[in-house]
């Protein structure tokens, strides 16, 4: 229908309610499980900002889509058996990637 800028606001709303319910208690198994029911909500997300032309924002959702259960895995794992609350980290920016990229020695495709 082309109201990408609308469509766009209700991909990223519900992003973030999909991600609210990823909670410590879950299992990896299950925080794995949820993300694969996410997945159409992620790749809906950067379909319409690939089509207003929001590149940079689009490789951005796709990272944070593919990696978040990675991440939050490694993080947990660093944390070991701390009795401290945690706190998943933030998803990558484009600067983050793009760091990554360069310290790899690698070209970005998407």
């Amino acid at each position: 229908m082309g109201e990408y800028a609308e469509a766009e606001r209700y991909y990223f709303d519900s992003m973030v309610v999909g991600e609210s319910l990823r909670s410590p208690e879950l299992s990896d198994e299950d925080k794995i499980s949820l993300l694969d029911t996410q997945f159409l909500c992620y790749d809906c997300l950067q379909r319409t900002l690939i089509a207003q032309n929001k590149i940079e924002t689009a490789l951005e959702i796709s990272e944070r889509g593919r990696a978040r259960a990675f991440v939050e895995l490694m993080a947990r794992r660093q944390q070991g058996d701390s009795s401290e609350e945690f706190i998943p980290p933030a998803p990558p920016t484009l600067t983050d990637i793009q760091q990554v990229a360069r310290t790899q020695n690698a070209t970005l495709v998407e």
